[in-house]
């Protein structure tokens, strides 16, 4: 699943297009006064006087940012769905100015005593950053029963040297979300908890929620949302998560301004769905199988919204059946892994979408058969975009993952591999793994783990 940036990305150009919202009106003009002669020149300072004046209907922003709607009025969940064609032109995306020649250091590790640990979220708040993850008491299996686990959360002051926290009693089983910042300067985190069953492991999971005003001292909430949010992104115009209904009826789209009050806005009936949030709205890629996995009827499906409300589907989706997509300088960058290479796609507005470039993934030759890298996570944090792999079968496989390289593009186009440990195919957990990041004035934060261990790096800009 695709990351983007935990804080609000800040408002786009006004001249941008945004999908669903019809485009500005140009300010009205003003009279204009036109020479009469000498002897009319005082008559027309006077009637200049009372036509110039601020024009009464000039248009403001159209895309406000959602209001939260209580429960009560939530919509129905069937939507119809939305046009099949962009009103709006696409315009050429900005140059960047950032690089991907950082220089990488590990500025952490935290590794557990008996599994696996892991940093999933990090964000930043006033005067510090936060970060959050999970520590499995026990080896953690790719299928079967999820072990025992309790949550874990660090602070930094600077975003390279980190401090655990110490989050006493109540926090076993549990699994922290994405960081959802609020206008107070608070954190909200919608995770789960795991239900232990009679065999001694976990099977079900709840959702949970948390708060936080210094990413010390976290108080668990009801949780605002009626499912466990599979996904959780943030913008500029609001915050929308993905949620897989108890029904099992495809995927539903919740949205909110302040990650507390939410409400229904889209349902898609497709067993996959990855999320964007930016500076102009959201953006959703999906594939629809017919009648399962797998099914060569299926197709793909991209919609886009302004306001987080009204979504319209794209006309020429970035075609897989596993597409991520993330925002990315007020445009869109899709990725998708068809084996070998992973192809990329571009768009200004989330409708219109263009192939870009392609990820050149690694092979690993074993003596007896090969493994590839695919593509696992796609993260944003402008200006920055980064790609985690895992290693395919046979590296990973019974149990096991490998990881692979993680790249990092500041276009979408162009990808180059972070120095980052790899991982060693038959020695499970090995090498790096990023599963968030976020961009700071001196560089890029990245979290995830190395070697099973719970890990920060921190990419100096030159």
């Amino acid at each position: 699943m695709s990351h983007d940036a935990a804080r609000p990305e800040s408002a786009g150009s006004a001249d941008r297009s945004e999908p669903g919202v019809a485009p500005r009106r140009a300010r009205p003009p003003q009279p204009v006064l036109i020479g009469l002669g000498l002897v009319a020149a005082v008559v027309l300072v006077l009637l200049a006087l009372i036509l110039i004046r601020p024009a009464d209907d000039e248009v403001g922003d159209a895309s406000a940012t959602p209001a939260a709607v209580p429960t009560a009025e939530m919509p129905d969940a069937s939507v119809t769905a939305a046009p099949t064609s962009s009103p709006l032109p696409t315009p050429t995306p900005a140059p960047i100015p950032a690089t991907a020649d950082l220089a990488w250091n590990r500025t952490g590790s935290f590794p557990s005593e008996e599994g696996l640990s892991t940093v999933d979220h990090v964000a930043q708040m006033d005067d510090r950053y936060v970060a959050v993850g999970v520590d499995y008491l026990s080896p953690l299996p790719v299928f079967g029963p999820t072990p025992l686990h309790e949550a874990l959360a660090w602070t930094s002051s600077d975003g390279q040297s980190w401090e655990p926290v110490d989050l006493e009693a109540g926090f076993e089983n549990v699994t922290f979300g994405p960081l959802i910042h609020r206008d107070d300067g608070s954190l909200v985190s919608l995770g789960q908890r795991g239900l232990v069953d009679e065999s001694g492991g976990i099977n079900e999971f709840v959702p949970a929620a948390w708060t936080t005003t210094d990413g010390v001292t976290w108080t668990e909430i009801d949780p605002p949302l009626e499912g466990v949010a599979l996904e959780v992104r943030q913008g500029a115009k609001g915050v929308l998560a993905v949620v897989y209904p108890h029904s099992g009826d495809g995927h539903q789209l919740w949205l909110s301004a302040d990650g507390m009050a939410w409400e229904l806005v889209h349902s898609l009936e497709a067993n996959y769905i990855d999320i964007g949030a930016g500076d102009d709205g959201f953006a959703a890629v999906s594939w629809v199988f017919a009648s399962g996995v797998g099914d060569e009827s299926g197709h793909p499906i991209s919609i886009a919204s302004a306001d987080g409300r009204e979504w319209i589907e794209a006309p020429t989706p970035p075609f897989g059946e596993f597409v991520e997509v993330a925002s990315h300088a007020g445009d869109w960058i899709a990725v998708d892994d068809p084996g070998g290479v992973a192809p990329t796609w571009f768009s200004a507005n989330g409708l219109d979408w263009e192939a870009l470039g392609e990820i050149p993934f690694k092979t690993v030759d074993l003596e007896d058969a090969d493994c590839r890298e695919y593509r696992s996570l796609l993260i944003s944090a402008h200006p920055w975009l980064v790609t985690s792999t895992e290693l395919t079968y046979p590296c990973s496989e019974s149990g096991y993952m490998i990881h692979g390289t993680q790249y990092l593009s500041v276009d979408g186009a162009t990808w180059s591999a972070m120095p980052l440990a790899e991982g060693t195919p038959g020695e499970n957990r090995s090498g790096s793994r990023a599963n968030d990041a976020l961009a700071t004035d001196a560089g890029l934060i990245l979290v995830g783990e190395e070697d099973g261990a719970a890990a920060f790096w921190f990419g100096e800009a030159p």
